[in-house]
């Protein structure tokens, strides 16, 4: 009795990881519009990139990190052949703009004086409170 419910467990819990999965991979009307900016050919690029940053929250180093499902998912919702992304290649000229463009678009900012002075004082007075060693934020 025990496997059984093990085994009906584990086919629930790939089940949930499918559906969420799939969720994951499908493409708002606002990234649609962001991808259907790109040129044809590399959209299926520009959205692999897109989807896993939002799944994982970096960029992948190499193809082979990009799920298949994915790509064919996206390849569906673009209704483009997956052929265009075998010749996108992820540390081009290309996609390093597309990355930048994906940051924007999530409203990451590159890091400047100011922030970095903002969160150094906001860090000093939160361990200030805490009566903790403030000489440790100067490394």
């Amino acid at each position: 009795m025990k496997k059984y419910l093990i085994v009906r467990m584990n086919e629930m819990k790939q089940h949930w990881n499918l559906d969420r999965e799939i969720t994951s991979f499908i493409l708002s009307s606002e990234e649609l519009k962001l991808v259907n900016a790109r040129y044809k050919l590399t959209r299926i690029g520009f959205a692999a990139l897109l989807k896993y940053f939002q799944l994982f929250h970096q960029f992948p180093t190499k193809k082979s990190q990009i799920p298949p499902d994915m790509l064919h998912f996206l390849s569906k919702q673009l209704n483009l052949s997956l052929n265009s992304y075998h010749t996108y290649i992820l540390d081009s000229k290309t996609a390093r703009k597309h990355k930048q463009e994906i940051l924007d678009f999530f409203g990451f900012k590159e890091e400047q004086d100011e922030n970095r002075e903002f969160i150094r004082t906001w860090l000093y007075n939160r361990i200030y409170e805490y009566n903790l060693d403030a000489t440790l934020l100067g490394k």
